[in-house]
């Protein structure tokens, strides 16, 4: 799935907001860089954007765990087949020296 991108909006707010802002507000205002509600707009833009990249992390991580369980059990079921061929094998190569012998 696709990481979610934060809003251009929401970026591009704050600094429109702020030019707006510099020709309404008193000169000792005008320093500030960011108006507070700017700033809490862009952690909340932050904040709601890193969640969304924890729960597609999570959800990737649940998907690989799963995958991980399957490649178990195939392994598994894999290493059972080789001890019983294996096993065959011996058996066979004692049948056929006992002939060999005979």
């Amino acid at each position: 799935q696709q990481q979610p991108q934060p809003q251009p909006q929401a970026q591009l707010q704050p600094q429109a907001q702020h030019q707006q802002s510099q020709h309404q507000q008193p000169p000792h205002q005008q320093q500030q860089a960011v108006p507070p509600t700017n700033l809490e707009e862009f952690r909340n833009t932050g904040v709601q954007w890193l969640r969304a990249l924890l729960g597609t992390y999570r959800q990737s991580a649940g998907v690989h765990e799963g995958r991980i369980a399957q490649m178990r059990a195939a392994l598994e079921r894999e290493s059972q087949n080789f001890e019983v061929l294996r096993n065959n094998i011996r058996k066979t190569e004692n049948v056929l020296r006992l002939l060999e012998d005979a």
